[in-house]
């Protein structure tokens, strides 16, 4: 497998229209909360990382591979459409040229983490490591990516 990295972003409907399903600025693209865990996770990433996006409930529906990488600078972050409930702003963003459409049920994906539990979910994005592998030959075998 190559060195690329699988992030699940669980989002909602709201999120994924405002950010996924349109541009923001004319680009594809998704933005960490600007904490320290938001640039942990934005300095673990880079160009050709693998982004999937979807609902908990309903299913993940885009695939995005990271093209650029940045972080927003102070005249940019009011632009994002919302803001988290803490205020932090949404500082560390990344690009995509497109999305890809797919359909990956939460229990295809709980499967690949190698949970069993079906109340097993998660609430923000995850960078994937046990079943990595897995996952990324079912993109592969799908011609998601």
């Amino acid at each position: 497998m190559e060195k690329v990295n699988i992030c699940i972003c669980p989002a909602t409907d709201e999120n994924m229209n405002k950010t996924i399903h349109n541009t923001h600025q004319g680009v594809y693209c998704w933005a960490l909360n600007g904490t320290v865990k938001g640039k942990n996770l934005f300095d673990k990433l880079t160009v050709g990382d693998i982004f999937i996006f979807g609902n908990l409930k309903k299913g993940f529906t885009k695939i995005g591979i990271v093209k650029k990488k940045r972080i927003m600078n102070d005249n940019e972050i009011h632009l994002w459409p919302f803001s988290s409930p803490s205020n932090t702003p949404w500082k560390y963003i990344f690009e995509f040229d497109s999305l890809i459409n797919c359909n990956i049920t939460p229990t295809m994906t709980r499967e690949f983490r190698g949970w069993n539990n079906k109340k097993q979910t998660w609430r923000s994005q995850t960078l994937l490591k046990q079943g990595k592998d897995n996952f990324y030959n079912y993109l592969i075998e799908n011609n998601y990516i």
